[in-house]
């Protein structure tokens, strides 16, 4: 298998295909696309195991993950994925999955880095686990995320022909900063050091959550129905979910992609694809009308671009270049071109 998240294809035979479905409660659950599950807590009350108080009975409790051999990135992850839901962060759990040689210095530096980061993003560290094992032959840790959301502030998910997707925030963020990051001196023999630095995206960027919640506050006027953060695999990898979690084609111009320059030469340089490169950072957004999502973003300082609509077909293709007219079909993710070119992160 390839290394990385799990490739679409062992994901649905082998996994999601074998998910049974007892509970009503749950209105969006495990599938391709999905990047959180979301729970009605109005049904959920009247299961026996519920304890869910009666003012929240017009509410959902969202729940997402993220997991990574750094700290930063699996915060990171687990908070773009439930900001696609979204709904207000209650807390999160961390899990430590570590080595027997790890030292307690090093598990402080651990549990120092998340506590910044819950810090910096107010949010309440709620309980977890902290496991040391000869199973684990490097640190990996969980972020698990628990959210509430207010029943009328629900993304229905029910999409149409023609609705338009939106792209927010640029190709390969994380993908460009962990290449940068680790392969820097080897940059800096081609290109100037100055290009070299300037070509990392801020870490604050690669978190979505305010841009996720501009795009929610917009949901009414433009009638989004889905959000979708793109991760493992780029932007193609998250087109290509996109249409498999609302059951329909997509059809993208590829010049609209925003994308900068330095990550296209970054990923020359090393010849891997910007657009199947981890892209966390960015998201998508399907709206009917995806042009004024965009302008409104754009005017809050957000990089945000209708890069394509949906259609009846269950065909997911980029138009390469207008004038030749060559397509690229796009399929599902069977791994990150960035294991390319470092081993882990």
């Amino acid at each position: 298998m390839e290394q990385g998240t799990l490739g679409e294809l062992y994901l649905t035979r082998s996994v999601t295909k074998h998910i049974r479905k007892y509970n009503k409660a749950v209105a969006v659950g495990a599938g391709v696309g999905k990047d959180y599950a979301l729970i009605d807590c109005g049904k959920a009350s009247s299961l026996e195991t519920a304890s869910i108080p009666a003012e929240s009975d017009n509410a959902y409790i969202s729940v997402s993950e993220g997991i990574a051999e750094t700290p930063f990135v699996a915060w990171i992850k687990a908070i773009n994925n439930i900001a696609m839901s979204g709904c207000d962060i209650s807390g999160v759990r961390l899990s430590y999955m570590l080595p027997v040689d790890t030292t307690e210095e090093q598990l402080k530096v651990y549990a120092g880095e998340f506590n910044s980061l819950a810090d910096g993003f107010g949010i309440q560290i709620i309980g977890g686990n902290t496991r040391v094992s000869f199973a684990y032959s490097r640190a990996s840790f969980l972020v698990e995320v628990v959210g509430t959301l207010a029943a009328d502030n629900r993304l229905l998910l029910k999409a149409k022909e023609d609705y338009e997707v939106v792209m927010v925030g640029y190709t390969a963020m994380l993908g460009t900063n962990l290449i940068v990051n680790q392969r820097c001196d080897e940059l800096k023999t081609r290109f100037a050091p100055s290009y070299v630095e300037g070509s990392r995206f801020p870490d604050s960027e690669c978190c979505i959550l305010d841009r996720a919640k501009k795009a929610c506050e917009l949901a009414t006027a433009a009638d989004v129905v889905y959000m979708h953060d793109i991760s493992h695999g780029g932007v193609y990898g998250a087109l290509w979910q996109l249409g498999q979690a609302l059951n329909m084609g997509v059809v993208v111009n590829h010049r609209s992609i925003p994308v900068k320059q330095e990550t296209i030469e970054v990923c020359n340089y090393f010849d891997i694809n910007p657009y199947m490169c981890d892209g966390t950072g960015a998201f998508l957004v399907v709206a009917r009308d995806g042009k004024l999502l965009a302008d409104e973003l754009s005017k809050s300082g957000c990089v945000a671009s209708v890069i394509g609509k949906l259609t009846n077909n269950k065909d997911r293709v980029v138009i390469l270049g207008s004038e030749s007219g060559e397509k690229r079909f796009l399929t599902p993710i069977k791994g990150d071109e960035i294991y390319k070119v470092i081993s882990a992160y």
